[in-house]
């Protein structure tokens, strides 16, 4: 069950519907990002729906998704490319 929410929530972020990643997340969801926080600002963890929300939001802006690519071990790869940005 775990293995198909989170396929479904990265389908459904592929397709640009961040809100609608989030429909089969219980309200109490912890997500935990996997990162240096000297080298993300993503790094940590999103407690709560509102919370791994924004976050996804703020990711969004800053980041196209790619896809998502299942790796040999237990944690989850994505492929993202940064936005471009107009000045």
């Amino acid at each position: 069950m775990a293995r198909t929410v989170v396929k479904n929530l990265y389908d459904t972020y592929a397709k640009c519907d961040i809100e609608g990643a989030l429909v089969d997340c219980a309200d109490d969801i912890v997500f935990r990002w996997v990162a240096e926080p000297a080298q993300s600002r993503y790094a940590g963890v999103a407690k709560g729906k509102q919370e791994f929300l924004a976050r996804l939001l703020a990711l969004d802006d800053d980041f196209e998704y790619r896809r998502f690519i299942r790796s040999r071990s237990s944690t989850a790869a994505t492929r993202l490319r940064r936005r471009s940005r107009s000045t």
